[in-house]
């Protein structure tokens, strides 16, 4: 019995900023001659058909699987993806239905073995650590995607290991953190919430930290040249492979291909507005997937803009029950009198989803206001871009604490006042040093050379296409034991 090509399974969770650099990942590995198969809900199948269909009609061997999702009680109807997560109680209630995700999923690698195209290697997310126990059933190596940075993930590590901030007795008091490659002091305020022991999600990221070193090895969207102590170091903790194959967004054949979710504006509009400017001289602000800040804050950041007279990009993400056929009637009241004069001159207002790189890469952005997320983080770099870093949630903080203090290509947003918002004076300070002033100019100048670096790195000999070579000739060595086996259970 002979299969055509190696057969990949890639499980991203359901979370835009976690199906993106994987759907990236499934072009890559397709476009070195595997068959891929990328599995999601049917909730979520429509933010990436249209790009795996033009993957397909490219000749990459990509297919959509779709799996229903499961009903738990008080998970409100039709909630598939972290978009539409409203509150805390909602979110773990969401993660612990992954778990029910597994029944479905293991009939789905039933299913292409009784179809003569069984998997060979399943790379999946690090939320499905019950992946580890489907991969031992169906005897197929287990890859974990991370799609963090090495840096957040080797500081996860020590935390969940030693809690060295236990004791802790304020935000603002420091620690050393344990067994890190580079002495680093971090405060409470750098952590995620989730990293307390009385965090009601403590126990069950600790448990998915652990199945990684019972994983095959880890994936990872990032290059060697980037964090080289730190990739070297999550190397030595898990004592596994790491496959750093990024940045994603550089990969050959991305950038001709749509990444999830459309964009709410044309190319050929943002294009127009982008190639008036000068530069260098635009602010691109936007921050992530998720709606993260509040009516207030929109109106501080509105007041900031109107003070500095920047031109701007401003992606606003409305929460999933925001009005959905006038979205712009919605925000509008909490624009200051005279901003909406203003950017009709100076600036372009994006409400929902934009083309993210296409803004990034074009030669008249200056600067990005960003969440931090790690695909915004590594898409600014590898696009030459500076950052004013304003984190959330999750890792972010501490891709703060990289971007910041360790890589020194942006700059920190003020903290929040007693009312928990960034006012709009601080907010127009940090735009105007990152896009004047010196701190900004040297920031600048550093992370161009990260750009070249990630070009670099992704190219013909470069370290992400040299690691990126080395797990497609390891995922052919499994295939070839795969059909080794099957052939000889056959004779018998």
């Amino acid at each position: 019995m002979g299969f055509s090509r190696p057969h990949v399974i890639l499980f991203p969770f359901l979370a835009q900023g976690h199906m993106i650099p994987l759907l990236d990942i499934a072009k890559v590995l397709a476009g070195c001659g595997l068959r891929v198969s990328y599995v999601t809900t049917h909730g979520n199948a429509c933010h990436v058909r249209t790009s795996i269909n033009e993957g397909r009609a490219l000749s990459l061997d990509i297919h959509l699987v779709e799996l229903e999702m499961p009903w738990v009680e008080r998970l409100p109807q039709g909630c598939e993806n972290m978009d539409s997560i409203p509150s805390l109680e909602i979110f773990i209630l969401f993660l612990m239905t992954l778990k029910k995700l597994q029944e479905p999923f293991e009939k789905m690698l039933y299913q292409l073995i009784d179809e003569q195209q069984p998997a060979c290697c399943l790379i999946a997310d690090l939320f499905f650590g019950w992946c580890n126990e489907t991969a031992e059933k169906f005897q197929i190596p287990r890859l974990v995607f991370h799609g963090i940075s090495s840096f957040a993930l080797s500081v996860e590590y020590s935390l969940w290991s030693h809690l060295p901030h236990k004791s802790l007795k304020s935000e603002q008091e420091t620690f050393l953190v344990p067994e890190m490659p580079t002495p680093l002091v971090l405060s409470k305020a750098n952590l995620s919430k989730e990293a307390d022991e009385s965090h009601p999600l403590f126990l069950f990221f600790d448990d998915l930290l652990k199945r990684d070193k019972e994983s095959w090895g880890i994936v990872a969207n990032t290059f060697y040249e980037l964090e080289p102590v730190y990739v070297d170091h999550l190397r030595k903790y898990v004592g596994k492979p790491v496959w750093t194959i990024g940045p994603l967004s550089l990969s050959k054949g991305i950038e001709s291909i749509d990444r999830g979710k459309s964009s709410d504006i044309k190319a050929d509009k943002c294009l127009q507005y982008l190639d008036s400017q000068r530069p260098r001289s635009v602010l691109y602000i936007s921050f992530g997937s998720q709606p993260c800040i509040s009516d207030k804050q929109i109106s501080e950041i509105a007041l900031a803009l109107q003070a500095i007279e920047q031109p701007f990009i401003w992606i606003i993400k409305l929460p999933s029950d925001a009005t959905k056929t006038n979205p712009q009637h919605k925000v509008s009241p909490l624009f200051p009198s005279g901003f909406e004069e203003i950017t009709k001159k100076k600036g372009l207002i994006i409400m929902g989803w934009a083309p993210q790189l296409l803004i990034l890469s074009h030669p008249s952005i200056g600067g990005f206001l960003t969440h931090c997320g790690w695909n915004s983080t590594i898409e600014s770099i590898s696009s030459g871009v500076p950052m004013i870093a304003w984190p959330f949630f999750a890792e972010q903080n501490l891709n703060v604490k990289m971007v910041v203090d360790v890589l020194r290509i942006g700059l920190p947003i003020p903290l929040c006042d007693h009312e928990g918002l960034v006012r709009w004076e601080g907010i127009k300070n940090a735009a105007l040093e990152l896009m004047h002033g010196e701190e900004g100019q040297a920031a600048r100048g550093r992370v161009l050379e990260l750009a070249e670096a990630a070009k670099k790195a992704v190219g013909i000999g470069g370290s992400s296409h040299k690691s990126l070579v080395s797990l497609v000739e390891q995922i052919h060595k499994w295939h070839t034991s795969m059909e080794q086996y099957m052939e000889n259970d056959t004779q018998h």
